[in-house]
This record gives structure tokens, C-alpha cells and sequence, in this order.
């Protein structure tokens, strides 16, 4: 986070998350970057190769990253339902026969 050491030790806790904070989203950034330059660069070396009619058109159609993919939603489980309950009490029975 090119910091001294005396600069730490007199840093305020939230000023210490403030500032690894920022020096996260610079190295996520410096990271995406370098991805998509990577995924261009593979993008454009395959196109070469390839007849135009084939030639891949979008970059997110070559690879597509994790951090990408925004829009899924994560489906969340009632917990208290009765189906749940009754599929861990099934479980419970099978690792109990052990």
C-alpha cells in the first residue's frame, strides 16, 4: 500500500480500511484491464486465423469472467419451510445409520 512504517502505526483503524479500500479496487482494476487486454489480444490472433463469415464478433463471447455475470440472481432458500425440514431430517436419518 506503499506506506512507511510510521505512517501505520499512527493510521486510525478506519483510516487503515479507507485506504486498503482504495488500494483494492486500484489492483481490481489494474486486473480487469489486463484481462480484457488479454482476452482482445486472444480475440483478435483467433480472428486472424479464422474465415471472416466465423470471425467472433463480441469479446464476452470468447471468455466471459466470473465477475461478469451481474445479472444472476442468487435464488435464496426459506430455511424454515417444511421441505427443508424434511430433507434434513432424511440426511440426519442416512448419517445416523453410520
Amino acid at each position: 500500500m506503499n506506506m512507511k512504517v510510521v505512517e501505520f502505526e499512527e493510521m486510525r483503524l478506519g483510516d487503515f480500511f479507507l485506504k486498503l479500500r482504495y488500494f483494492l479496487k486500484k489492483r481490481e482494476d489494474e486486473m480487469l484491464f489486463i484481462a480484457n487486454l488479454i482476452r482482445m489480444q486472444t480475440l483478435e490472433l483467433l480472428n486472424v486465423q479464422i474465415e471472416p463469415k466465423h470471425r467472433i464478433q463480441s469479446v464476452q463471447d470468447l471468455w466471459c469472467f466470473p465477475w461478469e455475470n451481474e445479472d444472476e440472481k442468487v435464488e435464496h432458500v426459506d430455511l424454515n419451510s417444511e421441505a427443508v425440514k424434511q430433507e434434513l431430517k432424511n440426511l440426519y436419518n442416512v448419517w445416523g445409520k453410520d
